[in-house]
């Protein structure tokens, strides 16, 4: 792009010097903090969309930052609270501050490395270069893998000295963190908390104020303000002090007598005439008659648009010598079409795909264009984002405005550069959320929300986009970033009809089998089941999940019949494509769990050989449920070694790795209860995150084993009962089953063979109702000696390596009839 610095459309407009009243009112109680740091108020800055709200908070900020003892002034984002939860605010908060938070930088830590998340941070980040960071092994911290966290009390004993010497920290404090690292929900409840106090200690001991301006309250989740943002109320209260401004459309609606006196309303509307007049004239000399009349007409007295109309005026005067008012726009959207239209072409298209997907970087920018053939300098990129229409965000993404980005999403002459710019921006959105590009999860889920809602704002959506909408979903989902996308919630009036209808309704579904149990997702499929042609060939995928569904309910008859057909749809097979993949795994699972311990995993050899490293996600589920194969088999070192391998390649898919890390629980609580145990202390720290009950029923079964070897049977019995109590909670009866199985080697291992026989008399009945899993069996029979049941068990089970299959167990369970 060739730019003039001189051109109005390239120009940043000058500081926003009008709302003088609101500006007065909110100054004076920053002013005060000068001599009286603990002083508390909050501003609800209220007003409709474009009446210049994050205009009067920018205003603020500027002034503010010159103001003595006035220390941190931090801008914060709330829309990407949405998609990344309230950490993410939390963050921007903490990189504004230039001392140790000791509290809330352990409990985010510990926070992220509980739900298994990769710790990204940038290298110039604060955090990075605080005393908790710098204390942790930061080498490992690169490699993608969480840091292997000390207890948040040992943490405190090594950065005792520092801690107390400054702020007089307490030892307790870390405790009480360190009795949360198995309760993640309560861990992100803490976060703001646990900065709050960080802030206010610092400010007593400085003498220093706060002052904080959060922009588009209503742009969070919407869960999160129909609660009325407990976390940023937590925040402030705690914090109990400071001025706090927050920009939102609809009132906050904190009750309670906390806030009564605190929370002042200031309202903002139209500018009034005066300021408006002001504006006109502080930008424009020597109008003719009747332009400021016309200019205060067009723009209905809203900043936004008397901005576009002064650049209106502006453009028309470079063009011509004189401009009257008839030759101005008579409405606001004739304003910002007038200066759309005077754009060059290359820029007015790029300026449209832009607004089009709203929330964009440089990688993105330069995708349009390519894509778009546009004759548009590429290496313009700074210099496009000084245009007025277009505002950086804290996370690094860049913005258009509000009433820029409605006016070009429903402009029927903009349609055809609005559809191809989105179809641009779903392809990108798949190659972004490639695994090995899922460090930067947090901004992809933005970018996902912004083009979803820009989809819904358009008639149509070609077929092609809506499939490769779902992929980059779908390789979030198969991350554990099953929450994020559970909440891409529609407008408030959606077209049921509409694919990305469809897309919500199927990610919810998705995400409810993990979250909320397989109840609730059948019953959020069951509408979904009857069109989902709109999914184009994901509706395979819908048909994959409910057939999933089904096994996990219990009815293996129906997954059975369901898989084979699906995978022989799948012929010939496509690597590239996801429904292949998973028909393929789940036949092949099926399979094995019948007791076709060598035909499954020979499907599987023969698919991770074909998928090989283009797809690391997909290999190393092929890889770990080819391990099961092994593990029923109880060739324990190649299962052991084949869910290693998986978790190298999985390494930022948290999802995956705390699955795997409950299959290294169940594969080694036969031979090494002690690394068992961390294993399983893994397992429930990445799923208790995730919230997947099926993942932590059968850890709890490995977990009993495990602690029965080490003679702890009281815990062990506890462990059974858990493992039995979770799998029914979500509806799982092979998860009893295994249940069942542990139970059996407890009993065996306390010398109580009355309750093996009846533990095996119990599992015979569940894997009957089952239909499947009846080499789970084989352990029970041997332990109780039953050479009979052994052998009919055994020949009916297609084993790997079988003339050994007694000598692992000999050396694994003792002789038969006897304890380990």
């Amino acid at each position: 792009m060739t730019t003039n610095p001189s051109d109005p459309r390239l120009r940043r407009p000058a500081l926003f010097l009008n709302r003088d009243a609101q500006l007065r009112l909110i100054a004076d109680h920053v002013g005060l903090l000068e001599t009286v740091p603990a002083h508390l108020k909050v501003f609800e800055v209220r007003g409709f969309g474009g009446v210049g709200k994050t205009r009067l908070l920018q205003e603020l900020q500027h002034r503010s930052d010159k103001l003595p003892g006035v220390n941190p002034i931090a801008f914060v984002p709330l829309r990407p609270q949405a998609s990344v939860t309230e950490a993410g605010p939390l963050k921007v908060i903490r990189e504004k501050l230039d001392y140790d938070c000791m509290l809330f930088d352990t409990a985010l830590m510990l926070y992220l490395h509980v739900t298994g998340q990769p710790f990204n941070l940038a290298r110039s980040s604060r955090l990075r270069s605080s005393t908790v960071f710098r204390t942790l092994d930061i080498g490992r911290s690169m490699s993608g893998l969480p840091i292997p966290l000390p207890l948040a009390a040992e943490l405190f004993s090594r950065i005792a000295r520092k801690a107390t010497e400054q702020l007089l920290y307490k030892e307790y404090e870390f405790n009480v963190l360190s009795e949360l690292r198995d309760d993640p929900a309560q861990l992100l409840r803490a976060l703001p908390g646990c900065l709050a106090v960080d802030i206010r200690r610092r400010l007593e001991v400085d003498a220093r104020a706060f002052v904080a301006f959060y922009d588009e309250y209503d742009r969070q989740a919407p869960e999160t303000v129909a609660a009325h943002a407990p976390w940023l109320r937590t925040f402030i209260e705690t914090l109990g002090r400071g001025v706090h401004v927050i920009a939102t459309r609809e009132p906050l609606r904190w009750e309670g007598s906390a806030w009564r006196h605190v929370v002042e309303p200031v309202l903002i509307d139209e500018l009034p005439e005066d300021e408006c007049r002001e504006m006109v004239r502080g930008r424009l000399t020597g109008l003719a008659l009747g332009v400021e009349d016309r200019m205060l007409e067009a723009s209905r007295r809203i900043p936004f648009f008397l901005e576009t109309i002064i650049n209106v005026y502006e453009q028309l005067a470079v063009e011509q010598a004189a401009v009257a008012a008839n030759d101005l726009p008579l409405t606001p959207e004739g304003s910002v079409a007038h200066l759309l239209d005077h754009l060059p072409e290359a820029q007015r298209s790029l300026a449209i795909a832009l607004a089009a997907v709203q929330v964009f970087d440089e990688s993105l920018y330069r995708r349009l264009i390519r894509s778009l053939n546009l004759q548009v300098e590429v290496g313009a990129f700074r210099r496009f984002t000084r245009w007025f229409f277009v505002d950086e965000t804290e996370s690094g993404l860049y913005k258009t405005h509000d009433l820029l980005t409605e006016f070009v999403r429903r402009s029927t002459a903009a349609r055809s550069t609005v559809r191809l710019a989105l179809e641009v921006a779903t392809d990108s959105l798949y190659e972004r959320s490639d695994h090995d590009r899922l460090v930067e999860a947090d901004t992809t889920l933005q970018l996902l929300r912004s083009v979803g809602a820009a989809w819904f704002t358009q008639p149509t959506m070609p077929l092609a986009s809506t499939e490769t909408f779902i992929d980059a979903g779908l390789r979030l989902y198969d991350a554990g970033y099953w929450n994020e996308l559970s909440t891409m919630l529609p407008p408030a009036s959606p077209d049921v009809a509409h694919p990305m209808m469809g897309v919500v309704e199927f990610f919810a579904a998705l995400s409810a089998r993990r979250t909320a149990g397989i109840d609730r997702a059948l019953e959020l499929f069951e509408p979904l089941e009857n069109r989902a042609a709109v999914l184009g060939r994901h509706m395979r995928t819908v048909e994959l999940e409910l057939a999933y569904l089904s096994e996990i309910a219990g009815n293996y008859a129906k997954a059975r019949q369901e898989f084979r057909e699906l995978n022989r749809l799948a012929m010939p097979f496509k690597v590239s494509d996801r429904t292949h993949v998973r028909a393929r795994l789940h036949y092949a699972d099926m399979l094995m769990m019948d007791g076709g311990l060598q035909a499954g995993s020979r499907l599987l050899l023969e698919a991770y050989e074909e998928i090989g490293s283009r797809a690391p996600m997909d290999w190393a589920e092929f890889v770990r449920h080819r391990g099961h194969a092994f593990r029923f088999s109880f060739l324990l070192e190649q299962a052991e070694d084949l869910y290693s391998s998986a978790i190298r390649a999985a390494a930022n898919a948290r999802a995956l790795v705390g699955k795997l890390q409950t299959n290294l629980a169940e594969t080694l609580c036969w031979v090494d209860a002690e690394r068992a145990l961390e294993a399983a202390s893994l397992s429930t720290q990445y799923n208790d995150g995730l919230g997947n009950e099926i993942e932590l029923a059968k850890c709890s079964a490995a977990k009993a084993i495990a602690l029965a070897r080490l003679g702890e049977f009281v815990a062990a019995r506890d462990a059974v009962e858990t493992a039995a109590q979770r799998a029914r909670k979500v509806g799982y009866p092979a998860g009893e089953a295994f249940a069942l199985q542990a139970k059996a080697v407890v009993e065996s291992l306390d010398g109580r063979s009355d309750m093996v026989a009846s533990c095996s008399a119990e599992l015979a009945d569940s894997v009957r109702l089952l239909g499947t899993y009846s080499h789970l069996r084989l352990v029970p029979a041997w332990l109780m000696g039953d050479d009979d049941l052994f052998v009919d068990l055994a020949l009916d089970t297609d084993w790997l390596d079988p003339d050994d299959l007694e000598d692992r167990l000999r050396a694994i369970l003792g002789p038969p009839g006897s304890s380990a």
